[in-house]
């Protein structure tokens, strides 16, 4: 892994685990204080910072609402103040705006596999939840194996999502398949400019 894939991925895991500790020690400010920290650092490194930012305002309000819904069906109950009496509470919001961050560089690697990136969602999700509720963050619901699979499902559904938004959002593949579409000579365009090309040195000779 890159240095700044490196950094990146040790980003996430100091803002998860300001954020899981704050919530389990009554201490819910501590997670979001980390986090506003965290982005503004990434923002103000990031080459494209104005696309990454776009990025985070469009996900995590998605990401917040997938988790909230697990709260609603009874999945997981979440340690903390519920924002507005019924959504996540701020340190699962935080999260949501962190880990977008991560889209472009540590998971990077996800975002041309979506099959690989719902196996991830799939596994990682559940996981990340069973170590909340190890640390005293949350408490995941009886049936405890149903919720975990409500988990799962969700998760592998969302990470696909979620990073093809930051993809098209970012407007990064777009322009790169374009690019290299039109350098091919065998394109449409290539021969047509070979064959101007070809007719211009006829005239001139």
């Amino acid at each position: 892994m890159r240095a700044a894939g490196l950094l990146n991925f040790l980003s996430l895991q100091l803002g998860w685990f300001a954020c899981v500790l704050g919530a389990a020690h009554d201490r819910e400010w501590l997670g979001p204080l980390a986090v506003a920290a965290l982005l503004g650092l990434h923002l103000a490194l990031h080459p494209r910072r104005r696309r990454e930012a776009l990025v985070v305002l469009c996900v995590a309000p998605l990401g917040t609402a997938l988790d909230s819904l697990q709260q609603v069906v009874g999945w997981i109950r979440y340690g903390g103040t519920p924002l507005l009496g019924l959504l996540a509470p701020a340190w699962i919001a935080a999260l949501w705006v962190l880990f977008p961050t991560t889209f472009h560089g540590s998971l990077g690697w996800l975002r041309r596999r979506p099959l690989l990136a719902g196996l991830f969602g799939a596994t990682g999700g559940p996981l990340g939840y069973l170590g909340g509720e190890r640390l005293g963050a949350l408490e995941i619901l009886p049936e405890r194996w149903t919720s975990l699979g409500g988990v799962a499902l969700l998760w592998g559904l969302t990470m696909p999502l979620v990073l093809w938004i930051a993809g098209r959002l970012d407007g990064r593949a777009t322009p790169e398949r374009s690019g290299q579409a039109g350098a091919r000579s065998g394109s449409p365009h290539g021969r047509r400019a070979s064959a101007d090309v070809g007719a211009s040195a006829s005239d001139g000779g």
